[in-house]
């Protein structure tokens, strides 16, 4: 069983933004940029035991690599 934390967002309530005209990666760089070191995700096993913790400057690196290795492969 897995279950979902949301106490915490680091994206605002009230936006003028429309949100279907921004993409999740551009939310992503602009909060990496605002807060690098602000916790963005937490792995946890199954037994609850906490496995890493994701800064939004980590997070946004590995989906940039991601993004560069599939882009290469097709």
């Amino acid at each position: 069983m897995y279950s979902l934390n949301l106490s915490k967002s680091h994206f605002p309530a009230h936006t003028e933004i429309d949100i279907r005209e921004i993409t999740i990666g551009e939310l992503l760089r602009e909060i990496a940029h605002e807060r690098p070191n602000a916790e963005a995700l937490v792995e946890v096993r199954q037994d609850g035991e906490v496995c890493r913790r994701w800064t939004y400057g980590e997070l946004l690196a590995e989906a940039e690599n991601l993004a560069l290795s599939l882009s290469t492969r097709f």
